[in-house]
């Protein structure tokens, strides 16, 4: 198999994170990693949804870096199903890169690596066949020197996936608490599909798919499982009460075409030359 045929399997959704079990302190916890995979749903849907869009494209012996991978969900499940790909995640979290190093290895896949870095911190030069930036923009007070430094670290052909949040005051809400609901970290109010597609398009990228994620199952999804968001261990009781539920609705959400939702995934491709990229099947 040379190419993801989307949508990824349902057991496979499941499983995104389950790597994490390396890490954790008690066997419990372990054998419940390695069974259900982590309790939260967000990032599964993030990263499945990052995972379909580069449905199509041949990925043999590809090098890919995941720019600020967090826990590394896609990179492990390209290095279980493409064993000839050569995959790369930074970030700068020094202790989530030592726990993936250490699963990476414990897994024995010696085509996946982790190191500190940060976005700015590419090669000057044309070197990867992907890259994979999830939920990372909205974290940098200069994202289009980020996509200028990921422009230039691609290769000519070579592709970029990007998963960013809408704007928090486009977002549509269920649950009354999370309206207004925001995320403290990040430098900016999110994006809204043409900013996001303009400030790719300045990098010198070419748009392939645009769509969206998180429509109205997946943010039943998330908000189920956080739904005491403001309470840690009320919170993590009522995530582990509608897990089964919430994996459901999260999956089927990430298998959806959306034709609206509170996030946004496209996938770019820096120029072959003056024809322009070339086509790829399907869309999202």
């Amino acid at each position: 198999m040379n190419q993801i045929a989307a949508p990824i399997s349902f057991q496979d959704f499941v499983r995104l994170g389950s790597h994490q079990s390396y890490g954790q302190a008690n066997a419990l916890a372990v054998l419940f990693f390695r069974r259900f995979g982590p309790l939260g749903t967000h990032a599964r849907i993030r990263n499945a949804r990052l995972i379909h869009t580069l449905a199509g494209i041949d990925l043999t012996g590809m090098r890919a870096l995941d720019v600020g991978c967090g826990h590394g969900y896609t990179l492990f499940w390209l290095a279980e199903h493409f064993p000839s790909m050569r995959l790369e995640g930074i970030d700068t979290d020094a202790g989530q890169i030592a726990g993936c190093q250490r699963a990476s290895q414990a897994r024995g896949f010696a085509h996946l690596r982790f190191r500190p870095g940060t976005p700015y911190d590419l090669p000057g030069q044309a070197t990867y066949d992907l890259l994979i930036a999830i939920d990372v923009l909205e974290h940098l007070p200069d994202d289009r020197a980020a996509l200028r430094a990921f422009a230039t670290a691609l290769k000519p052909g070579g592709y970029l996936a990007v998963h960013v949040p809408l704007r928090h005051q486009v977002q549509q809400r269920i649950f009354p608490a999370f309206r207004g609901h925001t995320v403290s970290d990040h430098v900016r109010d999110e994006y809204l599909p043409e900013e996001i597609v303009v400030r790719v398009e300045e990098a010198g990228l070419e748009i392939q798919r645009f769509g969206y994620g998180f429509g109205y199952w997946g943010e039943l999804s998330f908000e189920l499982n956080n739904l005491f968001w403001r309470n840690r261990w009320l919170r993590n009781l009522s995530a582990l009460a509608t897990l089964p539920l919430a994996l459901a609705l999260g999956y089927w959400d990430a298998c959806q075409h959306q034709v609206f939702g509170n996030s946004m995934v496209l996938l770019a491709r820096r120029p072959v030359d003056d024809s322009g990229p070339q086509p790829i099947p399907a869309q999202l």
